[in-house]
């Protein structure tokens, strides 16, 4: 399984989105590499995720929870609200579901979940995965990315 980040578009998430973009250089040096030369988890001073963004963001504490704050000392995916993302599920990493379901739940380690038309499910593939939104929050502010399909790969 060639693992998270796989497949937008062929490509993957976080593969380079318009040349840059989520950060996942895919084959390269991961996830965070900047958006517009900083962003998600961006390596800001040779870092890497979580490194802050504007003093909080992505993977550091957001209001002393929230993203890629270790959970025990293993990186990301402290609960956001007691839940939420990338919470590990069995100790495999990202996606223990939001409010019982929504996205990167990983379900037998096998992938993310998302949103489908505004409800959220549970996915163990992209198959039938359509009008996939994924949202995320950059200081506050909601940020919304949508794909009519969805390539599967995992």
């Amino acid at each position: 399984r060639p693992g998270l980040g796989v497949t937008y578009g062929g490509r993957g998430w976080g593969v380079t989105y318009g040349g840059r973009g989520w950060g996942v250089t895919y084959g390269g040096r991961g996830w965070g590499v900047t958006y517009g030369g900083r962003g998600w988890g961006v390596t800001y001073g040779g870092r890497g995720w979580g490194v802050t963004y504007g003093g909080r963001g992505w993977g550091v504490t957001y209001g002393g929870r929230g993203w890629g704050v270790t959970y025990g000392g293993r990186g990301w995916g402290v609960t956001y609200g007691g839940r939420g993302w990338g919470v590990t599920y069995g100790g495999r990493g990202w996606g223990v579901t939001y409010g019982g379901r929504g996205w990167g739940v990983t379900y037998g380690g096998r992938g993310w979940g998302g949103c489908s038309l505004g409800k959220c499910v549970n996915l163990t593939n992209f198959h039938s995965c359509k009008a996939f939104k994924m949202y995320f929050w950059v200081s506050g502010k909601m940020y919304g990315v949508k794909s009519k399909t969805f390539s599967s790969g995992m």
